[in-house]
């Protein structure tokens, strides 16, 4: 039920950068356009990876390439080992959760304090969570992370992170900070 719910929230941010990207990229630029193609190109892969790329939805087997590398013998890129060692905490895990501390710890305080950054992540399309979205990503993250792994050491774990991962981004990217950004009211104002 958990991926499914993960699935959810990242197809539904998929479809908001999408309709974004649709509906004001033309008008907004070179900057707006990149950033907002990346982020539906991303939310796209997350989606297809959490699915295993229809493997699970059509009852597909993986080919031989999938069954030799990937951990649970699934069509996805997330679960592939090298000499035997699983590659999702290096680079899905640790790589996201980087990103994730710069957005929140370094570029949020910034776009808030320097007006010069404030306009230049506005015209790059970098969604800026609210204060709540923030706090509430940090305290699901403690519950899950902290509390859930010292009472026990479930394997459900990294799907609750996943999970609580997918619908903040969700928040972030649908009620953002900035969101006079994204509306299509201002290229109405920014044509005049």
């Amino acid at each position: 039920m958990l991926e499914w719910l993960t699935v959810i929230a990242l197809s539904a941010t998929m479809v908001i950068c999408l309709k974004r990207l649709l509906a004001t990229g033309l008008q907004r630029g070179i900057p707006y356009i990149f950033t907002t193609s990346v982020l539906t190109l991303l939310f796209l892969f997350a989606t297809g990876e959490e699915l295993s790329w229809g493997q699970r939805l059509f009852s597909i087997d993986s080919n031989a390439f999938f069954q030799k590398y990937n951990a649970q013998n699934e069509t996805n890129f997330h679960n592939m080992t090298i000499n035997g060692r699983r590659i999702n905490q290096p680079i899905f895990g640790s790589g996201l959760s980087v990103i994730l501390l710069i957005h929140l710890a370094v570029l949020t305080p910034l776009y808030h304090r320097q007006s010069a950054m404030r306009d230049w992540l506005d015209r790059w399309a970098v969604p800026i969570p609210k204060a709540h979205h923030v706090a509430g990503y940090i305290i699901i993250l403690v519950i899950v992370e902290v509390i859930v792994r010292s009472l026990s050491d479930t394997g459900r774990r990294g799907e609750m992170t996943e999970f609580a991962g997918s619908f903040w981004a969700l928040l972030n990217i649908a009620f953002p900070h900035n969101a006079a950004n994204f509306s299509s009211s201002l290229m109405s104002v920014s044509r005049r």
